[in-house]
């Protein structure tokens, strides 16, 4: 498998998954676990405080921009 970096936009900011329990929700960020995420302007979240989350972001000069939030069954 290549190295994330070898694609071009947008996959090549692609860089994680987040999971853990959404601990804060603020209406430009997230908190889940230890790791605070950006929401942009295609991202929602109105999950309960506490719920287990599985965000996979891209990150952009040190910030991590929410690109899909998700309950975990």
């Amino acid at each position: 498998m290549k190295c994330m970096d070898d694609y071009p936009e947008p996959f090549a900011r692609f860089r994680g998954v987040v999971v853990g329990q959404l601990r804060a929700r603020l209406p430009d960020r997230l908190t889940i676990g230890e790791t605070v995420v950006f929401l942009t302007s295609d991202t929602k979240c109105d999950h309960a405080i506490g719920t287990v989350l599985r965000a996979i972001y891209a990150e952009h000069d040190g910030i991590k921009e929410a690109r899909h939030i998700a309950r975990m069954e």
